[in-house]
């Protein structure tokens, strides 16, 4: 015991072992072949493979530029997690049946969500809790920060409001991207295809797009429904007036033609009945004459005629549209010139005649006097 208290070797071991590493001794020991033979099948080959797992994106499984809505995309992604879900699970386990549960579909929501968050804000959100922000980035004035289900959220002061959660905090969204544009398109139509500043007000309910008045403004450009109603109509070049408008004569002498009505009337002697009028105006001056009738027959308007004519005089002109009533009345005047008739009636209309011209068909605005 005594030399074994004494020995260095012992207690501190070789002397080399307190120098830096590149002074030890190497040393090489020799193995006969009996020794090389005894070993080798003791050797054990040692391989380290060192892999790094990462999540495919869920952009790079779903193309969403392929569906015309987002219920759509919502459902698909919720079946395909669905069927995840199963091949994980036990037979007896799994979710059979075409329904989707609210759960299914919010999920699925809140995939998309967080993907495109992941792509377009390179920003840390491992953990829940405010983010680091550059001061001259454009999310610095929102306040961001990451909620615990790892949605990125708006900030603010309205923490302790009663509103809902999604109303204080809406989900941060980019301004462009095929799931932005589904997500601004379906609050525009759930809105009625309203205008810019209610659509807006409409998606921040939940959403918060950066420049979403910009995102709001494009889907409602690329909306054919808007584009429909908002469309101003069709203006033809017209041509130039008739001469019957622009060249002076005395009032009457050329007027246009029509009826409106029915109006009900009544009087002491007779019941409520349907009445019309008979409208001449003067297409120089303008002028409005208006007689009553009793019914659309050819012998009332021919009444109506003739009253108008005792009152203003004949005119040299009439024009019309293309109604039944007034080819009745032309047809009957120009029997009535040509059968045998008085001889002075005959000869003071054939000095005299009367003119009728129809407007074109199915082109109202010819006969806008």
């Amino acid at each position: 015991l005594d030399t074994l208290r004494e020995d260095k070797l012992w207690w501190n071991g070789p002397a080399w072992l307190k120098e830096p590493i590149e002074q030890w001794p190497r040393l090489t020991m020799a193995l006969s072949p009996e020794e090389t033979r005894l070993v080798s099948p003791e050797r054990k080959r040692v391989v380290t493979l060192c892999a790094s797992l990462q999540e495919p994106s869920l952009l790079a499984i779903i193309d969403p530029s392929r569906y015309g809505t987002m219920e759509r995309l919502v459902r698909i992604t919720a079946y395909c997690c669905r069927f995840l879900a199963n091949a994980r699970t036990h037979a007896g386990e799994r979710k059979i049946g075409p329904q989707l549960s609210l759960q299914e579909l919010q999920d699925a929501e809140k995939r998309w969500v967080r993907a495109i968050q992941a792509d377009a804000f390179p920003v840390s959100k491992t953990v829940s809790g405010p983010i680091s922000v550059r001061a001259g980035d454009p999310l610095a004035a929102l306040s961001p920060f990451v909620d615990t289900e790892g949605l990125l959220r708006v900030g603010g002061r309205l923490s302790r409001t009663a509103l809902p959660w999604c109303h204080r905090h809406p989900l941060l969204l980019p301004r462009n991207g095929p799931v932005v544009e589904l997500i601004v398109r379906r609050t525009h139509e759930s809105e009625l295809h309203a205008g810019l500043n209610q659509t807006l007000a409409a998606l921040r309910r939940r959403f918060w797009v950066v420049r979403g008045r910009q995102a709001v403004k494009r889907c409602i450009r690329a909306c054919i429904v808007c584009r429909k109603h908002d469309a101003r109509p069709f203006c033809p070049l017209m041509s130039d007036l008739p001469p019957e408008r622009v060249t002076p004569s005395f009032p009457f002498n050329r007027v246009g033609l029509d009826f409106a009505g029915p109006l009900y009337v009544k009087d002491e002697h007779r019941p409520a009945q349907k009445a019309y009028i008979c409208l001449f105006t003067c297409m120089v001056t303008r002028a409005v004459h208006l007689e009553v009738v009793f019914d659309m027959t050819t012998i009332s308007f021919l009444a109506a005629l003739r009253r108008f004519i005792a009152r203003r005089g004949r005119p040299s002109v009439i024009h019309t549209d293309n109604f039944r009533t007034f080819k009745q009345a032309d047809s009957f005047i120009r029997d009535l010139l040509r059968g045998n008739s008085a001889g002075k009636i005959r000869e003071e209309l054939a000095m005299r005649q009367i003119e009728w011209k129809y407007s074109t068909d199915r082109a109202p605005w010819c006969g806008g006097y």
